[in-house]
């Protein structure tokens, strides 16, 4: 482009009108190419950017997703769990709010290993999450995996008599379906301990009376939902 603006200065300064025209058609002409040629790579390096950004923030969710999620079950782990409940607990007034905490425990989880195998056991597990997270489907409620076999639902803006209603369907959904796996037809329970969220409670505890509640539900006979705040021992 550089010899074309040459050639129309050049014909600008011998003050030929013909020759002005016909340097001024093939300057604009190569301007054009050389725009388009320009705007092209243009493109290209901006679809690029746009594909590398992509992927960052595939890599980015990814990440996030490992970072707050149970690898084996696809349940949050008990670190975003915390996170989240502590979080509800600072920004809602839990005088007015109604809130309830459910822990759930696989019943007699290391017989299940024992007598399929680990490959069973993860089956189990993960059978497990999928059919509470299908009972537990609000955009708040939060279902972890604390370890083991043992889950934690925190449902915030939810009576007592709501969690004692949904835990029982919990139980009830559980008790009667057959998972299978391969030639295998495993069939399983949970137990499960309920306490609601009250004013200026602490996290620990509410884990605490939940854990109470749980422990009564296995000494009880397993397959069962004990409320922490009708026990006597419940703090």
């Amino acid at each position: 482009i550089d010899g074309q603006f040459k050639e129309l200065r050049d014909a600008v300064e011998s003050n030929s009108i013909e020759k002005l025209r016909e340097k001024s058609k093939e300057f604009i002409s190569k301007y054009v190419e050389v725009q388009s040629r320009k705007d092209t790579t243009k493109a290209k390096r901006m679809n690029s950017i746009k594909k590398n950004l992509s992927q960052f923030k595939k890599k980015l969710t990814e990440a996030q997703h490992t970072l707050n999620h149970d690898f084996l079950t696809g349940a949050y782990n008990r670190r975003f769990f915390e996170d989240q409940v502590r979080s509800f607990a600072t920004t809602v007034d839990m005088g007015d709010s109604k809130s309830v905490m459910m822990i759930l425990d696989i019943d007699h989880f290391k017989k299940i290993n024992d007598t399929y195998g680990h490959d069973i056991g993860d089956f189990v597990l993960k059978e497990c999450v999928t059919t509470i997270k299908k009972m537990f489907t609000r955009e708040n409620d939060v279902v972890a995996r604390l370890g083991g076999e043992e889950f934690s639902i925190f449902l915030p803006d939810y009576t007592m008599d709501m969690a004692i209603k949904k835990g029982e369907e919990v139980l009830e959904t559980i008790c009667k379906q057959a998972f299978v796996h391969g030639e295998h037809q495993i069939k399983f329970t949970v137990s499960i301990g309920l306490s609601e969220w009250r004013m200026n409670d602490q996290l620990e505890l509410i884990y605490k009376r939940c854990d109470q509640a749980l422990y009564e539900a296995k000494n009880s006979g397993r397959n069962r939902l004990v409320v922490a705040d009708k026990l006597k021992v419940a703090v």
